[in-house]
């Protein structure tokens, strides 16, 4: 309101303009229409406005040119280092073929799930673990024996690891004690365990920038969870016969990067003197974290502005279980703004999820970064005025509160009136303002804040203060960045680049703001938008032995088993274990899903009867 009253008062001392120069309306043109006028007539450059909301930057990777170093941790975290032995150990077999009598092919993952859990679960750096095991019923061509790990997104594999168990230069199968030169016969009957272990999953893994036109184009991100990252083990057999088939299986893995929240010792909100001290972007002062924002609307005839400072304490890091407290600060030279939008039941706090759609802003955040996502609301918050206190548990919520608006000067103009008198109004233009002739020309109308000279505007400023919380509900994944390198596709046409994939989930606390009786015009939206990213981590207690019993093969033996396999009787014959590698060749086969259980289809769980 400010740069519009500066105009106007402007032109009343200057030389006569058409009043349509000064046309408020929300679009972009409109304002860049504005901001020009005001650099010729009053000169400088516009006044700031607290408007939206500060994009997400959190997680976001740092560029180099080449070599980027490891990164630190995220503020406020300690990594989880003290991951204790294997819990459980989950086994599929392959699925039978019409040819196969009985299952010949199994696979078993030590890991540390949860005895309920479908899925083999690991975390931080974790070595792949397990045996493999054949159980052949007559003699069959097989050259190797390989136990593949991948991690792989849309646009392709990114992290592969390998062991090969057992090839023909490795010797007879039924002698694994004794290397006396490659094996050319066909693989012996009977049952073979293999024990492997594979390399450590590692934390961060490489991403480019989006921009080609940047020297800066490396970094590293921590490795993403699973979810839409699929994390699969498998097996693979190669035959080497004439019309030999391979056969390939794979496990579904669960990847939960474990972080620990540090302790966020309580720290007073940091004291500003007036507005003049709020910030105008989102930055650090004093222990927390302050989001400026703010709007513009109507109540009844008159436009009035809003500012506003949600904050939270610093570091913005959180998992299940706890609490997030915030304090909103609302700010306007309207006391009856603050009394229809400063009122507990007017904001509305959440906790949301935002899920971003393949986007170049995931790794390189910019204002265009909210055009691209999707918000789930996922808890409730609560708000109350910080002089009253916080109310009691199960305190019923406050009504929402309106006020009898009286009618200041004349009548209004119709188009006024119906503007008042409607829903949500989007846009206010100069023609709205046009007042009925008169005989002599006058000043505008006293309760016209724009065509006051500074001098006469009212210098009161009102203020109010809230404090809330939200209870941070189980969330999945935890939050993350990640980015495929694109892949160029040569087609008849003139070759294109292919669309890149681009992942990134987020969460935030958003206070939305608003009233019936309070009609807002800008930012677009429906009310007043107020948000704080916040970095989700995951947490959970391991109760174990010390990781050391991971190379005792008679821990490993006794661990619960979830799914099915092939048992390893008195007469199996046991390899020692073999320590894998990074892939240096790309997996080939089509892999199937291996099964929990025995037979063609899964058994049929008997039906108590409610007799």
């Amino acid at each position: 309101m400010s740069l519009l009253r500066d105009i106007l008062k402007k032109h009343k001392d200057g030389s006569a303009t058409k009043k349509t120069d000064s046309t408020s309306v929300k679009s972009a043109g409109a304002r860049s229409l504005v901001a020009s006028l005001y650099s010729l007539t009053v000169g400088g450059q516009r006044v700031k406005k607290r408007r939206r909301p500060d994009f997400n930057v959190l997680g976001a990777p740092e560029w180099y040119h080449e070599n980027p170093p490891q990164p630190p941790d995220m503020p406020g975290t300690a990594p989880r280092t003290d991951l204790c032995a294997y819990t459980v150990a989950h086994a599929a077999v392959l699925p039978l073929r019409i040819e196969d009598k009985n299952h010949w092919l199994s696979l078993i993952l030590y890991n540390h799930a949860n005895e309920t859990s479908l899925t083999a679960m690991y975390h931080n750096e974790a070595k792949i673990a397990g045996q493999v095991r054949l159980c052949l019923e007559k003699t069959k061509n097989i050259s190797s024996i390989d136990v593949w790990l991948s991690v792989t997104a849309p646009a392709g594999q990114f992290v592969s690891l390998t062991a090969n168990v057992w090839n023909r230069r490795k010797g007879n199968p039924l002698r694994p004690d004794q290397k006396l030169g490659p094996y050319k016969d066909k693989f012996p009957k009977g049952t073979y365990v293999f024990p492997f272990e594979l390399p450590p999953l590692p934390k961060f893994v490489p991403v480019t920038h989006p921009d080609n036109d940047t020297r800066k184009t490396k970094g590293l991100v921590p490795l993403p969870p699973s979810g839409k990252i699929n994390f699969m083990c498998g097996v693979g057999v190669r035959r080497d016969s004439v019309g030999g088939i391979d056969e390939d299986m794979d496990m579904i893995l669960q990847y939960i990067p474990l972080v620990r929240p540090l302790p966020r010792p309580p720290t007073p909100f940091p004291f500003l003197a007036s507005r003049e001290d709020w910030p105008f972007k989102r930055e650090t002062i004093g222990g927390w974290v302050l989001s400026p924002f703010g709007g513009r609307g109507r109540i009844g005839t008159h436009i009035i502005e809003v500012e506003g400072l949600l904050g939270v304490q610093d570091p913005v890091v959180y998992t299940t279980g706890q609490t997030l407290e915030f304090v909103l600060l609302l700010w306007s030279k309207s006391a009856e703004a603050l009394k229809l939008l400063g009122q507990p039941a007017a904001v509305s706090a959440g906790y949301y999820k935002a899920n971003y759609l393949p986007s170049s802003e995931v790794l390189r955040p910019r204002e265009q970064s909210r055009q691209t996502r999707t918000l789930e609301r996922m808890a409730d918050g609560r708000v109350w005025v910080a002089d009253a206190g916080r109310p009691r548990e199960g305190e019923p919520l406050p009504e929402l509160v309106s006020l009898d608006l009286p009618s200041v000067g004349a009548e209004p103009h119709p188009s006024k009136a119906r503007s008042a008198t409607g829903s949500r109004v989007q846009s206010w233009t100069a023609e709205d303002e046009t007042e009925p002739p008169v005989e002599h020309a006058g000043p505008s109308p006293a309760h016209s804040m724009e065509d006051l000279p500074d001098d006469d505007m009212p210098a009161t400023e009102y203020f109010q203060r809230l404090e809330g919380e939200v209870r941070i509900p189980p969330c999945r994944p935890v939050s993350y960045r990640y980015t495929e390198i694109g892949r160029e596709v040569r087609t008849p046409l003139p070759r294109i680049l292919q669309a890149v994939p681009i992942h990134i989930l987020q969460y935030s606390l958003q206070l939305h703001i608003e009233h019936p009786q309070y009609a807002h015009i800008s930012p677009t939206g429906p009310g007043l938008l107020a948000e704080v990213p916040i970095w989700y981590v995951a947490d959970r207690n391991l109760a174990g032995p010390p990781v050391a019993r991971n190379d005792d093969p008679r821990y490993l033996a006794s661990l619960p088993l979830k799914g099915a396999t092939i048992p390893a009787g008195e007469g199996a014959v046991w390899w020692p274990k073999t320590v894998g590698e990074q892939a240096t060749q790309p997996r080939t086969g089509k892999p199937k899903l291996g099964q929990s259980f025995i037979g063609f289809i899964p058994p049929l769980k008997k039906r108590e009867s409610s007799g």
